[in-house]
């Protein structure tokens, strides 16, 4: 006897996860509620783990040892960086693609055009530089994200002081604020990023201000001041 199994229905999955993180706060606003529910997911994760592709919770990428973060997480970074059509987006930490994928979707102008829409993700890993790439060129992502390797800490192009972004996201909790992002932020732009660290000495000597995400005061002091976990941070150049 040969059993086959029945493929999820994913986009009735994905829109009940979606009305779900509504109902929680996670999505505030429509661009991001559209997008997530148009980018299928399932298509940024191994086949091994597709059945799981619209859990809550961050899914494993193979033998990097990295994950695709879990939807809340994603739709709570989307949200803080306000994105919007026309912007460049400088991604640190590719992954899958599958952020890279709804950023650039909420970037699209309403005509369609991709010429000022732009996101950029550097990925340290080989490996998952193909493996994004792939998932992008699939779901037709491919004209309007560019996925390259390099160490994400120094920006893109590495070093440079002439290239700005809009909005700059770093996927991956880091000790200090790379001073190469800082410098590739455009005035008015805003960063996202995870840092880790005991008190706020390392945001003074860079003139940016920086607002909390959706900790509370206590539970922001707690991991700074308390814990290794990294906090959630919006900087924010003024």
């Amino acid at each position: 006897m040969v059993l086959l199994r029945k493929r999820p229905d994913f986009p009735s999955l994905r829109d009940r996860l979606v009305r779900r993180l509504q109902q929680e706060g996670c999505i505030k606003t429509s661009k991001v509620a559209r997008a997530l529910r148009y980018i299928p997911r399932e298509e940024f994760i191994a086949k091994e783990n597709i059945t799981f592709a619209y859990d809550d919770s961050p899914i494993s990428l193979g033998d990097s040892y990295q994950t695709i973060s879990a939807p809340h997480m994603v739709a709570i970074m989307l949200e803080e960086l306000d994105l919007k059509a026309g912007l460049t987006v400088l991604e640190i930490g590719s992954g899958s693609g599958y952020n890279a994928a709804v950023m650039a979707e909420i970037i699209r102008s309403s005509k369609g055009s991709v010429e000022s829409s732009r996101v950029v993700s550097v990925e340290r890993i080989p490996s998952l530089v193909e493996f994004s790439r792939s998932n992008l060129e699939r779901t037709g992502y491919s004209n309007q994200v560019d996925v390259v390797l390099g160490d994400g800490s120094l920006g893109y192009p590495e070093r440079s002081i002439e290239q700005v972004y809009d909005r700059i996201i770093v996927t991956a909790a880091s000790p200090s604020i790379p001073r190469y992002l800082e410098s590739q932020l455009k005035e008015n732009g805003i960063e996202y990023l995870e840092i880790r660290c005991f008190d706020l000495n390392p945001l003074e000597p860079l003139g940016i201000t920086y607002q909390q995400s959706v900790f509370c005061d206590l539970l922001l002091l707690h991991f700074l001041f308390l814990s290794e976990n990294p906090t959630f941070r919006i900087l924010q150049r003024q």
